[in-house]
C-alpha cells in the first residue's frame, strides 16, 4: 500500500525576509534500503513559500515516517522535525516543516552528530548548519569537551567524598555521645550498688549495736543471750535505707521492687520488741520458741515538701480502710506485715503499729508505715 502526502515550508533569512529561488526536496528514510530517498522537490517562491507532493510507497508500519527537508544535493538539512497530520476523510497526509531560517554559508558552523548504526555518515546541515564530512569534533573542541567533562566528574566525586566525610564525622560524634551516656549510666549504677552495700552494712551494724547494747533476758538459766530491738524501729530503719537506695536508682533510670525482710527471734513484753539471738544461742533453743517477723516494703520516691499535715491514727483498721483514711488527708500508705502478737486487741488483717505516730506533723504526700497483723502461714 502507499500513502500520498503534501508538504509545506517557508524560507526566510536571518532578518526574517523571504528567501526565493532555493531548490529543496522532501526526503523519506526507508529501512529496507537504509537510505534517504527524495519524495517531492520544490523551489521557494518570492514569498519564500515551498509546496511539494510525495508518495510513501510502503506504509505497512503504523507510524509516521522519518521525513526531512534538504537543499538540492542532500548536503544541507533545513528541517528534520515536521508536523504531520492526517485529513479526517482521506488517507492524505499534510507535512508542515514550518518557517525555516536559512543561514548564509559564512554563518554556518560545524556541529557533531552521534553515529547511528546502519545509517551512512553522509554530510548534512540541520537548520542551515553544516556538519563536517569527516564526522566528530575538531581536536580543540574535543579537548575542551573532555576537560569540561573531567571537571564536572571531579566536582561530583569531590562533593560525594565531602558528604561521606561529613556523615562519618556525624556518626562518630553520635557514637561518642552514646559512649559517654553509657559510661555515666554505668557510673550511676556503680554508685547505687555502693549505696546498697552501705545499706546492708548499716543493717549489720544495727544488729551489732543492738547486740552490744541490749539487755539480757532474765531467763539466764537457759543459757540464752539476746538483744532487744523495737519492731517499729527496725521497720523504720529498713524503710529509710531502702527509700535512699530507691532515690539513687531512679535518678539513673532504675527502680527497686518490693523487698521482704524476715527476722527471727524471741518476742518480748507485749510483742512490740524482738530479741535477736546469736548463732550459738539459736542452736541451743528448743523448737517452736522463736517467732518470725516478716516485713514487706515497697520503696518509692521520698515525699515532696508541701503543706504540713498531721498523721491520723489508723491502728486497728484494715489495709483498705487505712489507705482510704490516709489518702483523705493527703498522705500515702506504706504497708508491712507482722505476726498478730505485735499489737494488742487486733484481729487478722488489722493495723498493729504505725510510724510516724498519730498526731505527728508531716508534709503532704508523705508516707506512713503501717504494720498489719498476718499469721505466719498467710
Amino acid at each position: 500500500m502507499s500513502t500520498s502526502f503534501n508538504w509545506f515550508a517557508r524560507l526566510v533569512d536571518a532578518g526574517a525576509k523571504p528567501v526565493a529561488g532555493v531548490r529543496v526536496e522532501a526526503q523519506l528514510f526507508y529501512l529496507f534500503s537504509n537510505a534517504w530517498v527524495s519524495a517531492g522537490p520544490a523551489t521557494s517562491g518570492a514569498n519564500g513559500e515551498l509546496r511539494g507532493k510525495g508518495v510513501i510507497a510502503d506504509d505497512t508500519v503504523p507510524l509516521a515516517p522519518a521525513l526531512r527537508l534538504v537543499e538540492s544535493g542532500g548536503v544541507v538539512v533545513l528541517s528534520s522535525n515536521p508536523r504531520v497530520s492526517r485529513r479526517a476523510r482521506s488517507a492524505l497526509l499534510n507535512v508542515d516543516f514550518g518557517e525555516l531560517t536559512r543561514l548564509p554559508d559564512a554563518a554556518r558552523f560545524v556541529q557533531p552528530r552521534a553515529a547511528t548504526r546502519g545509517i551512512p555518515d553522509d554530510p548534512f546541515v540541520v537548520g542551515g548548519v553544516v556538519r563536517a564530512a569527516e564526522g566528530g569534533l575538531q581536536a580543540a573542541e574535543a579537548a575542551t569537551l573532555k576537560a569540561e567533562i573531567a571537571k564536572e566528574v571531579a566536582g561530583q566525586f569531590a562533593a560525594r567524598l565531602s558528604d561521606s566525610a561529613k556523615a562519618l564525622t556525624d556518626r562518630d560524634v553520635e557514637l561518642a555521645a552514646q559512649r559517654k551516656a553509657l559510661a555515666e549510666r554505668e557510673a550511676a549504677l556503680a554508685d547505687v550498688s555502693l549505696k546498697l552495700a552501705k545499706s546492708e552494712a548499716a543493717l549489720v551494724n544495727l544488729r551489732t549495736e543492738a547486740a552490744a547494747a541490749g539487755p539480757r533476758l532474765s531467763a539466764a538459766e537457759d543459757g540464752v543471750s539476746e538483744t532487744s530491738i523495737g519492731v517499729g524501729d527496725l521497720a523504720t530503719k529498713l524503710g529509710t535505707e531502702l527509700v535512699g537506695a530507691q532515690t539513687a536508682l531512679k535518678s539513673s533510670g532504675f527502680s527497686l521492687g518490693s523487698v521482704t525482710v524476715n527476722a527471727r527471734g524471741l518476742m518480748q513484753g507485749d510483742g512490740s520488741r524482738l530479741n535477736l539471738l546469736n548463732t550459738v544461742d539459736l542452736k541451743s533453743l528448743p523448737p517452736g520458741v522463736l517467732s518470725d517477723v516478716k516485713i514487706d516494703l515497697n520503696p518509692d520516691r521520698p515525699p515532696a515538701v508541701g503543706v504540713a499535715l498531721v498523721a491520723p491514727d489508723v491502728r486497728q483498721l484494715t489495709e483498705t480502710a487505712a489507705r482510704r483514711v490516709l489518702a483523705s488527708v493527703g498522705l500515702m500508705l506504706e504497708a508491712s506485715f507482722g505476726p498478730p502478737g505485735l499489737g494488742t486487741n487486733v484481729a487478722e488483717g488489722q493495723a498493729m503499729l504505725q510510724t510516724p505516730e498519730p498526731g505527728t506533723g508531716m508534709a503532704r504526700g508523705g508516707r506512713v508505715l503501717v504494720v498489719f497483723a498476718r499469721s505466719s502461714g498467710a
